[in-house]
């Protein structure tokens, strides 16, 4: 059996009406933004939580981690590192305290709530 075209998946938009690619362009254009990076592009990630962090080599290094499926049923997932993120002890730092006004930020929000027993 022949294999459909890629065409065969997608809707084909009429000539100049309001199904058009134009018209799907101009609804589209508010989502597309653009970043203020050089290059225009950001990746992002996704992380559980930060595993472990190590100080070597001059630099400090977190290991974040990612939540998998347990392969038997029933059991809790586990935590795995799939990535590292390393950093010089000056960018560290600025990265803690912008974590920690954002803290602030989302106590007064009600967002978090501060732990008295700590």
């Amino acid at each position: 059996m022949a294999k459909p075209s890629r065409k065969a998946f997608f809707a084909t938009p009429t000539q100049g009406g309001a199904n058009s690619k134009t018209a799907l362009l101009r609804r589209l254009k508010p989502i597309v933004t653009k970043t203020n990076t050089m290059d225009d592009t950001k990746n992002e990630f996704f992380t559980d939580g930060i595993g472990q962090i190590h100080f070597a080599g001059g630099m400090v290094r977190l290991d974040l981690m990612t939540l998998q499926p347990s392969a038997e049923e029933g059991k809790p997932p586990t935590s795995h590192s799939r990535t590292r993120l390393v950093m010089p002890p000056q960018g560290f730092l600025a990265a803690f305290n912008s974590m920690r006004q954002l803290i602030d930020k989302l106590v007064a929000a009600g967002v978090l709530k501060k732990n008295t027993n700590a």
